[in-house]
């Protein structure tokens, strides 16, 4: 027999989030350096945060979760893998908290070139590539809450959520004569979907 895929079908709207920057003229010409264009890089970075905490809130509808303890380990990383494996996913990224980053700095394995046989983390502080997962650290001024540092995900990059963007990050300046200010404003047009929640493990630490 011949037989094709089911699919279903789903609705994303993504959310408009901007900020409005207004330097006055005196300002631009008295400092050192362009506070306009400064602001905008502020501003930037701030939209990444966003997106990075959209992604975060969706991975948290992880189907699976491992409860580690005092700090995570080898075995809380493994057992994540497996969830995903016993689902048919591959488990190719695992984005991890900074007390998770520390926890990982800790283990022995990962420190000592005769176990590893891999200097990265000493040189490096990081060890990038992990059971055949990217290692990725979020930022904390990214996270819901400051309790995410202690949290890590292991999931399928092509099968966990996906990024819908009617708007890229845009930025439009102009002028206000009225007020002698100089101004810009930055938007974007985005929203993050889980898809399959199986495809997600969640580990957390105490």
């Amino acid at each position: 027999t011949v037989d094709n895929q089911s699919y279903t079908s789903t609705n994303v709207k993504p959310a408009k989030y901007g900020v409005g920057i207004r330097i006055t003229r005196e300002m631009l010409e008295d400092a050192k350096w362009n506070l306009l264009q400064r602001n905008i890089e502020i501003a930037g970075r701030r939209f990444a945060e966003n997106e990075t905490k959209l992604v975060l809130q969706q991975l948290d509808t992880a189907a699976n979760t491992v409860t580690g303890g005092a700090a995570v380990t080898i075995a809380n990383v493994t057992t994540a893998m497996l969830n995903l494996e016993d689902n048919d996913f591959e488990p190719t990224t695992f984005l991890v908290g900074a007390e998770v980053l520390q926890d990982l700095r800790n283990i022995d394995t990962f420190t000592e070139a005769d176990k590893l046989g891999s200097t990265e983390m000493l040189n490096t502080g990081f060890v990038g590539t992990l059971y055949g997962m990217n290692v990725i650290r979020f930022s904390t001024n990214a996270a819901p809450s400051t309790t995410y540092s202690k949290y890590a995900y292991v999931y399928d990059k092509d099968q966990a959520y996906c990024i819908v963007e009617k708007r890229p990050i845009t930025i439009e300046k102009f002028d206000l004569p009225n007020n002698d200010m100089s101004a810009a404003v930055v938007t974007q047009r985005i929203a993050v979907k889980a898809l399959r929640t199986s495809s997600i493990s969640n580990i957390t630490s105490t």
